[in-house]
């Protein structure tokens, strides 16, 4: 959408006859409240990619999609109960895409046909909405943040059975606003319950910028000891830190040999490739069968 374009011109080239039946839809507004006639697609669409614009409580009102499978949401600002509703009105909806949104508070996850969820938050060092909560999402097998400052305040899985993959550790700092910290170690403790009646069934997990401290080291612990189905953790650690002597400390702290799968493997580099599937920055450079963990370079 071009900036000189004002919504009604934008509104009456989205009612053209010639757009009828659109199964991809890509709408940058701006800044421009969105149009309510890029929704007539409803029924039609399987991909929509929504950029730079508001969408209003009463746009949303009532809306369904069948056969959208993907949805990317960039620099959007909806209101919590008009992004739930959105999402819920999304039946057949595989891969969700949030990159720097706001109005919402908190997001609920509620899907049984989410496979996918990646979130780039703004980047602030505030949170920009409360808690990330996947009450029911049966297949579920990828949770991934691509930015490296977390600022979602609390993240609670219930229900993801399938889920394998865990990169949302980009910067494991954000998690002492969030409760863990080398002197209380409250997230440990927290879930340390949840523990006791549930499997930890995830297979892969990255952590971003590992600098060996307390906190890390309990972090990665918690998986350690008690993910029975881990396969492989990658720790990309900070160059400044990183040194033989470094290596061997940190196999000893993080107790390797008392690791719950006795098949993990753990692999030691520095930094991490920027190719990966954390820089992506639109809905169409997203493969849902991709390795979100694989060097695209």
């Amino acid at each position: 959408m071009n900036s000189s374009m004002t919504t009604p011109t934008v509104d009456h080239w989205l009612r053209s006859a010639a757009l009828d039946n659109l199964q991809e839809l890509e709408f940058a507004g701006r800044g421009f409240t969105c149009p309510a006639s890029i929704f007539r697609f409803e029924r039609t669409l399987r991909v929509a990619n929504i950029r730079h614009c508001m969408l209003p409580d009463a746009a949303v009102q009532g809306l369904h999609f069948p056969q959208l499978k993907q949805l990317g949401l960039e620099c959007v600002h909806v209101s919590e109960s008009s992004l739930h509703r959105l999402i819920a009105g999304c039946p057949a909806l595989e891969f969700l895409l949030i990159l720097s949104s706001s109005g919402f508070h908190s997001l609920r996850i509620n899907s049984l046909s989410l496979r996918k969820i990646c979130i780039r938050t703004s980047g602030s060092t505030q949170p920009q909405f409360g808690e990330l909560i996947i009450e029911n999402a049966p297949r579920l097998e990828s949770l991934i943040h691509l930015y490296k400052i977390w600022s979602i305040g609390d993240l609670s899985v219930y229900t993801a059975p399938k889920v394998d993959a865990l990169d949302f550790l980009t910067d494991l700092q954000g998690f002492r606003q969030s409760g863990v910290s080398s002197e209380t170690n409250w997230w440990r403790r927290k879930h340390k319950d949840f523990i006791r009646c549930h499997d930890i069934r995830l297979k892969i997990v990255v952590l971003e910028t590992y600098q060996g401290t307390l906190s890390h080291v309990n972090f990665a612990t918690f998986f350690l000891l008690n993910a029975r189905m881990l396969e492989l953790m990658t720790f990309h650690i900070e160059a400044s830190v990183y040194s033989d002597e470094f290596l061997v400390e940190q196999r000893k702290r993080l107790q390797l040999d008392n690791r719950a799968s006795r098949g993990a493997r753990f692999r030691f580099t520095i930094a991490s490739c920027q190719h990966a599937v954390w820089s992506t920055k639109h809905l169409g450079e997203f493969d849902l069968n991709d390795d979100p963990f694989t060097c695209r370079c």
